[in-house]
């Protein structure tokens, strides 16, 4: 499964954390928390299951190529939707 480093940033921005508050909240340094968000490192499966129960993001959203939406079920301002009329 490749690593989607777009849900890890955009969850972090969404929340308002710097990624040294992030890096704290995940145990983790905030050089490799740079890494994971720019595709440098991919994390193991045991560090993305943790990231995942404290984001509040499921496994597949970290498995898409997509932002995903917020926790509450709400897009983020950044994503569009596109209606297709008749």
């Amino acid at each position: 499964m490749a690593f989607n480093k777009l849900a890890l940033k955009a969850w972090r921005e969404s929340q308002s954390l710097s990624q040294t508050e992030a890096a704290k909240m995940f145990q983790i340094t905030q050089a490799f928390l740079s890494e994971l968000e720019t595709g440098k490192k991919e994390p193991s499966f045991s560090m993305l299951e943790a990231i995942s129960r404290k984001t509040g993001l499921s496994l597949d959203e970290f498995s898409s190529n997509e932002k995903p939406q917020s926790p509450s079920g709400e897009r983020s301002s950044e994503e569009s939707v596109t209606v297709q009329t008749k």
